[in-house]
């Protein structure tokens, strides 16, 4: 999440284990659908996917590239890999969600086809804050 544009205000408010077990509520869990994309032996981004059942929608759950390697295509290419793995599993469609600010993901969705299909409002109740 190192200078993450979606919703960067929930930035650390949660840690590791509980970021891991809400993705692996998103549609059904399949460790096969979770990918860490490697270049050069270095560990650039990842990758999560899930099916939706009865199987029409797949969502791209999560997918990330490190800072020193943003810029380089890699985002790209990770987006591509969960459309032809949607694909290939029969989905009609792959969904996925995005800050209305981050603009840099929102040129890279609409570069390989994505369109905008829903908006909605996410509201988020943080313990500890004051109003």
């Amino acid at each position: 999440y190192a200078g993450t544009l979606d919703c960067p205000e929930l930035n650390h408010l949660r840690d590791s284990a509980d970021v891991v077990a809400g993705y692996k509520v998103q549609g059904t869990f399949n460790p096969e659908n979770w990918f860490l994309l490697r270049s050069e032996n270095q560990d650039v981004g990842v990758l999560i996917v899930a099916e939706h059942p009865p199987g029409e929608n797949w969502e791209l759950v999560y997918m990330g590239v490190v800072p020193e390697a943003r810029g380089n295509g890699f985002g790209e290419q990770i987006v591509r890999v969960a459309a032809e793995l949607a694909r290939k599993n029969g989905a009609e469609r792959l969904v996925l969600a995005v800050d209305e600010r981050n603009s840099p993901a929102l040129e890279m969705y609409r570069r390989v086809g994505f369109v905008m299909w829903d908006r909605r409002i996410v509201y988020a109740r943080l313990r500890g804050r004051e109003s």
